[in-house]
């Protein structure tokens, strides 16, 4: 009997091996996303972090190969990606065509490595995720007391009087860039280790939750960017319904009944009281004008409206005034841009791909998912790859493995032969 029981234990033991290499692997890709963003980077850098990086990913799979699986998110993933490349050779450039190649590899790459991790990958997962988090914090407050930005960020010296004037803490003077390069990336990542603080009591202790709430409530205000606090606010939100709630479908109509009241109260946005108070900010009209672009985009030749005009063609759509200019050439909203370079379709896999990621996230982790998703109409997200990825990390990690109980990730198990040995283990023991 022991030998009939050797190769399952064996397998069972192996999975978890190999599982753990896809996670470290991908723990690494993370912090050198971070740490070195490739957005921000002279050309040359940035082929070498993310060839790095692909190397790293691509050894951490090669080691779990027999535990990935292709999958709808993979395949919505790549899908997303190859959208535009209809019209890319019209309207794009070579450099468009690196960009998506090299972000559908770190995107499938990412996928298939959150995908098969158990639980003590789902854990080394949130550790990582927030000493970056933490370590972030550290360099934002070393910004904020020396009042100048990483050298190699976004901006660099070239600091402007939007970002150089903080709305949330007036008292430290700039917004803080981080290693990240630009303060709504950096939000981005405060805001999500926020929710997760709240939402990860499986995680951590009552003690280690409320400092660490309180370091990064400081980090989301030292970055001085209001679209970060408002995805907190809607990743706490989802927190408190669905406790009060006391399941994830309830706490998802009281959302979007609230949703559809909202809209309504807001039907013509430059008209309500709210985002009148909001006026003078460039950075509200900037994004408002990023919407009404919708409509020039519907108005493209057929093949276009289907298709999009490609990736790097922002530029081209802008001298044509199909996207309205207003002194700046960046879309922010990743919904408009998914339409304006891979069109409907585009669009229509983007979208796809976040209600498949909202539908197979781990119940724990889907207000931080929602406070993420509502970043993506505040930037352009595919353009930073460390906040990209991490969206899809927080989306796909333990989706392809089996839960005994549904929102404990203490409770998961590798799909396979190892789990069909841990099922007749149980029953064995019943």
């Amino acid at each position: 009997m022991a030998l009939t029981n050797m190769a399952p234990r064996e397998r069972l033991d192996d999975d978890r091996d190999a599982a753990q290499s896809a996670v470290r692997a991908l723990s690494a890709a993370m912090v050198i996303l971070v740490l070195a963003p490739p957005g921000v980077l002279p050309s040359t850098a940035k082929g070498v972090v993310v060839a790095v990086v692909l190397i790293i990913l691509a050894t951490g799979l090669w080691r779990a190969r027999h535990l990935v699986r292709v999958g709808r998110a993979s395949f919505l993933v790549f899908f997303a990606s190859v959208a535009p490349l209809p019209m890319l050779l019209t309207y794009g450039d070579f450099n468009g065509l690196l960009a998506v190649v090299s972000l559908t590899a770190l995107s499938v790459a990412v996928v298939q490595c959150a995908e098969i991790q158990g639980e003590r990958g789902v854990r080394t997962l949130v550790r990582m995720l927030l000493g970056v988090g933490l370590f972030e914090l550290v360099v934002a407050a070393l910004q904020a007391a020396s009042g100048s930005p990483a050298t190699w960020g976004y901006l660099g010296d070239r600091v402007s009087a939007v970002i150089g004037y903080n709305p949330l803490i007036s008292i430290v003077g700039g917004r803080a860039l981080g290693t990240m390069g630009h303060p709504i990336p950096l939000g981005m990542l405060f805001s999500s280790c926020l929710v997760l603080v709240v939402a990860g009591r499986a995680w951590l202790s009552g003690g280690e939750r409320l400092v660490l709430f309180a370091a990064f409530a400081l980090g989301l205000g030292l970055t001085g960017t209001r679209s970060a606090v408002i995805a907190a606010a809607v990743g706490l939100i989802t927190v408190m319904i669905t406790r009060a709630a006391g399941s994830w479908s309830h706490a998802m109509r009281f959302l979007a009944a609230a949703a559809v009241v909202t809209l309504l109260a807001v039907t013509d946005l430059r008209e309500s009281i709210f985002f009148q108070s909001l006026d003078g900010s460039f950075s509200v009209n900037h994004r408002l004008s990023s919407i009404e672009s919708v409509a020039h985009l519907m108005a493209r030749p057929v093949l276009e409206v289907l298709f999009g005009s490609g990736f790097g063609s922002a530029t081209e759509l802008y001298a044509r005034g199909i996207l309205i200019a207003d002194g700046q050439n960046a879309i922010d909203n990743q919904f408009v841009l998914a339409m304006a370079a891979g069109g409907l379709l585009g669009l229509g896999t983007l979208t796809a791909l976040c209600l498949l990621l909202l539908r197979r996230a781990m119940p724990s982790l889907r207000p931080v998912l929602l406070s993420q998703m509502f970043m993506l109409v505040v930037f352009d997200m595919s353009a930073w790859q460390s906040s990209w990825m991490l969206l899809l990390v927080v989306g796909c990690v333990g989706s392809a493995v089996d839960r005994e109980v549904e929102g404990r990730p203490s409770a998961v198990t590798p799909r396979g032969g190892a789990a069909e040995f841990a099922r007749t283990s149980r029953k064995r023991r019943s």
